[in-house]
C-alpha cells in the first residue's frame, strides 16, 4: 500500500498544475482518477484512513477491525462517484 500512497503524495502536484493549465474534461478526469486511487487506497486498506481520522480524534483505534467497515464503505463511495464522474465528462465533452 506505500506505492499507493506515493502516488498520490507525487500525483497531486501535477494534477495541480494541469488544472490551471489543461482544458476542463482532461484535469477533471485527472482529478477523478486521483479520487479513484483513494478511494481504492482506503477500500484496501483501511488502517491508512483511520490513521488520518486519529489526527483529529486521538481515541480512534486503527487496528480495531469493527471500524475497518465503514473506510471500505467511504472507499467504495469514492470508487462509484469517480466512475460516475468520469462516464459524464466524457459524456459531455462530445
Amino acid at each position: 500500500m506505500k506505492f499507493i500512497e506515493r502516488f498520490l503524495q507525487y500525483a497531486t502536484a501535477p494534477w495541480l498544475i494541469a488544472y490551471f493549465l489543461l482544458p476542463v474534461n482532461i484535469w477533471s478526469i485527472g482529478m477523478f482518477g486521483l479520487i479513484f486511487t483513494v478511494g481504492l487506497w482506503t477500500a484496501l486498506y483501511p488502517q491508512g484512513m483511520l490513521e488520518v481520522a486519529k489526527a483529529a480524534h486521538p481515541a480512534v483505534d486503527t487496528e480495531d477491525e469493527r471500524l475497518w467497515w465503514g473506510a471500505r464503505v467511504i472507499g467504495f463511495v469514492f470508487i462509484l462517484v469517480s466512475i460516475v464522474a468520469v462516464v459524464q465528462v466524457i459524456a459531455n465533452s462530445g
